[in-house]
């Protein structure tokens, strides 16, 4: 894959599909050719905003390896070898992954006791010549305000969106054709910052649209003051639907 800027030779651990650590690693470029398991993460950034919460998406670059383009979550990452600790995760003894990524993604920092963990995801995705199998340990950030200085790596990241969490529900329910969104960020700089732009179920990453449902509830959950629900959710490649 030359034409991509993901690292193809970073060596992940490879997993069993029930998460257990099999003693062997491979290359990134291995791993998602052959489908092997392996761990990563979600961050979910979001903050009260008047009557509504406001939810940070990023949108792909286009040499990204996988979803290139499509609009994903806040952050994303991979666990690199000898990293992926489901106990000290869940239990905040190491977040240094994911502060890593944050910093090195969208060039934020935050204090790891604030990163709450919410639940797993295994997740199954299929492109062509890419199977990419994850478990993915699933954090949110609930900020008191929106970011006021980002600096994305364009390599990673070629837009930040603001969307309130209300049309996001009801874009993901189909009850509206798309949503606007407030431009935080522009890779290219063409686009002023805090422009308005539309965002489509098309526009979305494939095959997510019951765990983003799944996590909105858990956002709101986490903004009102709510006990929040720890997520367990299998893709239907699995056999399984998403459930709480």
């Amino acid at each position: 894959m030359s034409w991509t800027t993901d690292p193809q030779e970073e060596l992940f651990d490879v997993l069993t599909p029930d998460g257990k650590p099999t003693g062997q690693a491979a290359a990134r470029g291995v791993v998602h050719r052959l489908g092997l398991w392996h761990a990563a993460f979600h961050l979910w950034i979001a903050w009260p905003e008047q009557e509504d919460i406001m939810v940070l998406l990023q949108r792909r670059s286009m040499t990204k390896d996988t979803m290139a383009g499509r609009i994903d979550v806040s952050v994303g990452g991979h666990f690199r070898t000898g990293e992926y600790d489901p106990r000290r995760l869940r239990q905040e003894d190491d977040r240094e992954p994911i502060l890593r990524e944050l910093s090195e993604e969208l060039g934020l920092h935050s204090n790891p006791h604030d990163l709450r963990w919410v639940g797993t995801r295994w997740s199954v995705h299929r492109e062509q010549g890419i199977e990419d199998c994850e478990i993915q340990e699933l954090f949110l950030w609930v900020s008191s305000g929106p970011p006021n200085e980002v600096t994305p790596d364009p390599r990673e990241v070629a837009q930040l969106l603001v969307v309130p969490l209300s049309m996001l529900a009801d874009l993901l329910a189909e009850a509206v054709p798309s949503a606007e969104a407030c431009v935080l960020w522009e890779g290219t700089g063409r686009i002023p910052r805090d422009s308005k732009a539309r965002v489509t179920l098309a526009d979305l990453v494939p095959g997510r649209r019951g765990y983003w449902q799944a996590m909105l509830t858990v956002i709101e959950a986490a903004v009102l003051g709510w006990a929040l629900p720890v997520l367990t959710l299998r893709s239907r490649d699995m056999g399984e639907e998403p459930r709480v």
